[in-house]
Formats: structure tokens, sequence, C-alpha cells
């Protein structure tokens, strides 16, 4: 939204992507599973649990929109 109607096909300077809104566009995975690390200060990595953790598009507030990620991929 920044970038629209000032500059034509936006690049990210830092990864050569293009900057879109196709990402919005996918359902939205919500990871409620990982471990949290509190000890282990260099940790960049968790372990999901598609059992524990959802998917939910369009409006959020609406329970209709939410699946559990083990149950469909979008």
């Amino acid at each position: 939204l920044t970038l629209s109607g000032i500059i034509e096909n936006p690049i990210n300077p830092f990864t050569g992507n293009p900057i879109t809104m196709d990402a919005k566009k996918a359902p939205l995975y919500i990871a409620i599973s990982g471990s949290i690390h509190l000890q282990d200060k260099q940790a960049t990595q968790f372990i999901l649990d598609p059992k524990k953790d959802y998917y939910v598009h369009s409006n959020l507030f609406d329970p209709a929109n939410w699946r559990q990620a083990s149950s469909s991929r979008p």
C-alpha cells in the first residue's frame, strides 16, 4: 500500500524480490505448538505440531474461518 501509485513494480532492495500483496491471499498459519527455549538464547528452530496449530483466513473473528492444520492444508 505504501508504494501504490508511487513506484511501479517495487523491489525489495535487500532481497531483490518483488514487493507484492500475494502473501496476504494465503491462509495464515497460527503456530501455538512450538516450544519456547527460555534457557537457550541461540535457539533458532522450533518443532511445530500440526495437531495443535491452525490455519485462519479472511476474518479471524469468525470461528468458521479456522481449521486445524493437520486436517487440511491451504
